[in-house]
This record gives C-alpha cells, structure tokens and sequence, in this order.
C-alpha cells in the first residue's frame, strides 16, 4: 500500500496496513513529518469511547448519530455518519493496543453546538497524551516543529493546563512547582535539540503516529512529491513519485491513499470553493497546496463544489515584524474575543462586558478572517 502525505491520515493508514500484515510506504511532499497534524491542537472527535465513558459522559451511537442529524444534516449520508460513528471507537482501541497512539478524554468540553439534541458536555473530544521527542532520536528534526507563536521561551510547548501554572507560579505553591519543572526540562532540552522535546497537543500526536511508523520499520520517502498515479484498465495500480531527482514508478496491489490534507494554498480552488473575501492567511504548511485532489481528479474522482463548510475559519492577526515580515497568530482559544466582548444568557441582568483593549502602536495588528485547516484524523 501507497500513502500519500505524511500527516495523522497518512500514517494512521500506512500503521493499520503493516499491522494486518501488508507492505507499506508513506511518501512525503515537504521534508518534514507531520502535516497539518503536527501544528494543530490535536484534539480528536469521537463519541461513545471508554476514555469518554470513564471521564463520566456514558454515551451511544444513536445519540451522537441524532447530534451530527441536526449539525451535518444531508451534507453527509446517514451511511458516512454511521460509518464514522462505528468504526471511531474501535479505530481508536486498535491504535492504542498497536501502536502509540494515546489519548485522554476531556471531562468538560461542550461539543461545538452545545443546546442541539444529542450534544454532550464532555468525554467525545479526547487530547493528545504529551509524548517524549527524545524517543525520536535522530529523527526528532524531521518532525515538524509547532507554530512558533504556539510556544513559549522560543520553543517550548505548553498545553491550557501548562498556562494556568505559569501565570499562577507567585500565587500558588503547585503553580511554581509546575512551572519550574517545565522550565527546567525546558532548558535541559535545549542543551541538546533546537526545541523542546515535551510535546503535546498535535505535536505529540504526529509524534506518537511518527514513533510506531518508525517501530515497524515504514519507509517514509521525504521531499517526495507524487506526480501521478498509475492507471490500468480503470483501477489505479500505483504512483509516480520524484524522489532523489528522478522519477519513481512504485506499484501497489492494494491501492493507493491519498492524505494530502485540503488546499489551503491553492489560490485558483480556494477562488472556485471558499466564500469571498476569505483572505490567505491559513496556517496550513505551505506545502499543502491540494496535490491529492487533483491526483484523484486526474484519475476520474470529482470534487464536490458544494459543502456546508469546506475550512476551519478562525479569526487570525497579522502583526508586521521590524525587518518586515508578517507573523500570523490564530486566536483559537483563550483570546478568541479579544479585544473586547459582550456576553448575554437568560438571566434577568446577567450579562457583562469586557472593556475592549488596544494595541501597542509598536505591535500594528490587523484582525482579518482566515482560514486555518484543523486536523480532523478518523
């Protein structure tokens, strides 16, 4: 079997291939491994798990399916949620009894629709379990690193947990016990490696995935973009690839996966299928310019024009550096409505308002609507 991209989809396939006994091979655009997975928060939606029934949120396939009834709606096939909503809980046993995938269930987080039937309050979204880089050895530095502006001391990971420490280490005794424990591990890593090696968040989980490709021995090909796939009598038997300055022809008796991730930066599809104005500010790697639709395209496959949402939009600020350069910050969490908002509920004088913050002239910041591709492994 062919995997195309090097992402959470990517190596989850290649891993359940070497599992069952077949040969496997991940071939890589960009000289890095992880994708879109490996920059992301790495959360995972999935109903009706035992990490979820454990956290305390007792779930069912029927209640999750009358969930995604009333937010997908016809946009997917009762047999694609079905489909998903089965083969989700035991996708995620089989990888955690194979390989080194590992996650934890969250206790409190409402699902996106909170007040649609069947939502629950917590136990479908599961994390990433942090995960030591130092495992990685050598191939640590193929790994991709995270968003920069998702570190902190110039490079090291924090989780939500880790931020509530650091801004309480002078007011509490376990605040600066934890604080001072990743700063030191911090500073040990940095002895040795251009960044931390306790990852968490999407990093950890394309360094989990990364680690059990690397247990059982998958080639991983990099800087290996596919050019084509090899069609015969209307079945693809495999994939041309430039690797090492030429061109590749690998066959395949039991098909070809493309895990390219979207088209973030394919400027003439995100024209033809995003809503205007959408400005390019994904933060996306830059690689992902949607080579795998059009690999299926080529091969008779047809793109649906028409989805209910085709990105992950997120407010994103763009902040002019003194040499000139932008940085684009996605505000995903605990700044989301910054600089200020208006909260209202149904108690009778309940609401309360923030009082909006300005910007440091030295910091211009422009707050655009972007779109940043999250990572969605199944």
């Amino acid at each position: 079997m062919i995997c195309v991209g090097a992402g959470a989809g990517g190596m989850s396939a290649a891993l359940t291939a070497s599992i069952e006994g077949l040969a496997a091979i991940i071939v890589e655009k960009s000289g890095k491994v992880g994708g879109s997975t490996a920059v992301s928060g790495g959360a995972v939606w999935i109903p009706n798990t035992d990490c979820g029934m454990a956290a305390g949120h007792p779930d069912s396939v029927e209640r999750a399916k009358l969930y995604l009834d009333r937010i997908v709606g016809n946009w997917s096939s009762d047999a694609m949620k079905l489909a998903y909503l089965e083969a989700g809980p035991r996708m995620l046993d089989y990888l955690e009894r194979n390989a080194e995938l590992r996650l934890a269930a969250r206790a409190y987080s409402p699902d996106y629709y909170p007040d649609a039937e069947g939502a629950s309050l917590g136990g479908r979204a599961m994390d990433p379990v942090a995960f030591d880089g130092r495992r990685l050895g050598r191939h640590f530095g193929t790994l991709r690193d995270p968003l920069p502006e998702f570190t902190v001391l110039g490079g090291m990971m924090v989780t939500m947990t880790d931020v509530y420490h650091l801004l309480g280490v002078t007011r509490s005794l376990a605040s600066w016990r934890h604080g001072v424990r990743l700063v030191a591990r911090y500073a040990t890593d940095r002895l040795r490696h251009h960044r931390g090696t306790r990852l968490v968040l999407g990093n950890a989980l394309a360094a989990r995935l990364y680690q059990s490709v690397l247990d059982r021995e998958i080639p991983v090909w990099l800087e290996s973009p596919a050019r084509r796939l090899l069609v015969e009598g209307g079945r693809v038997v495999g994939l041309v690839v430039a690797h090492e300055g030429r061109e590749v022809a690998i066959r395949a008796r039991r098909g070809v996966v493309l895990a390219t991730g979207g088209f973030p930066h394919d400027p003439e599809r995100r024209a033809a299928l995003l809503p205007h104005p959408v400005g390019p500010w994904s933060m996306a790697p830059a690689d992902n310019t949607g080579d795998g639709l059009r690999l299926g395209e080529a091969a008779g496959a047809v793109v649906r024009g028409e989805n209910a949402a085709n990105v992950f939009h997120a407010p994103i600020s763009l902040l002019k550096k003194p040499d000139g350069t932008v940085l684009r910050y996605p505000h995903l969490v605990w700044e989301r409505a910054k600089p200020g908002l208006i909260a209202v509920n149904s108690a009778p004088g309940a609401s309360s308002t923030s009082r909006p913050r300005t910007t440091s002239s030295a910091s211009p910041c422009t707050r655009v609507t972007g779109a940043c591709r999250a990572s969605r492994p199944s």
